[in-house]
């Protein structure tokens, strides 16, 4: 009896004998054949979709961790452009010189810092850091005062900046950001103040 050529499976001539067990046989062949066949497939559709599975984790890792880069630097650019609110001190009313503690500002972190003086009362008031009176002086009527001063991070350069308001002037020291620990507030004789906001904003 012939077979055929790759699963060997009976091929019966014009005077070949058939029997069942040649069939059962054959059968059994084919099941096999099949189920290795199921088998393979099975196997194969099993390992794409655990691959195409780990591929759409890693480009949805990979998505996210662009997602968080981007946020994180967005919002790294915004802290460094928007206006920051350093420090709120309100005046109270006094015809007597006034320190404002400064020692918590940290120059060294700041590229830009605005000094806003509003003070209301009566006559004039000298202001300046630590124990210099005649740094720049305000009017106590309740105008804006703003001085521009820039630090460039750099503790170690001497004070300079720009008073804006009711006029125009630039104002410096010769102490150095470093050096600065308060504001003094001095209403000369026949001034005092009554009340008002002393306002510290920064750019990064």
């Amino acid at each position: 009896m012939e077979k055929t050529k790759y699963y060997q499976l009976n091929q019966w001539a014009a005077g070949d004998k058939v029997q069942r067990i040649d069939f059962n046989a054959d059968n059994a062949k084919i099941d096999a054949a099949l189920r290795t066949n199921a088998n393979a497939i099975a196997a194969e559709v099993s390992a794409r979709t655990a691959a195409v599975s780990a591929e759409v984790t890693a480009r949805e890792k990979a998505v996210s961790a662009e997602v968080t880069a981007r946020t994180a630097a967005v919002a790294a650019l915004e802290d460094k452009t928007k206006l920051h609110t350093i420090l709120t001190h309100y005046v109270r009313s006094s015809s007597a010189q006034q320190s404002i503690d400064l020692s918590s500002v940290r120059w060294s972190q700041w590229r830009q810092i605005y000094l806003l003086v509003q003070l209301s009362g009566t006559g004039v008031c000298e202001c300046g850091f630590n124990s210099m009176k005649n740094f720049f002086s305000v009017t106590l009527d309740g105008e804006k005062y703003c001085i521009a001063l820039t630090p460039l991070y750099d503790t170690s350069m001497k004070i300079c900046g720009l008073l804006s308001g009711p006029r125009y002037e630039l104002v410096k020291s010769s102490q150095t950001y470093g050096d600065i620990q308060s504001l003094l507030l001095y209403p000369p004789s026949g001034s005092s103040i009554s009340s008002g906001t002393i306002t510290l904003k920064g750019v990064k």
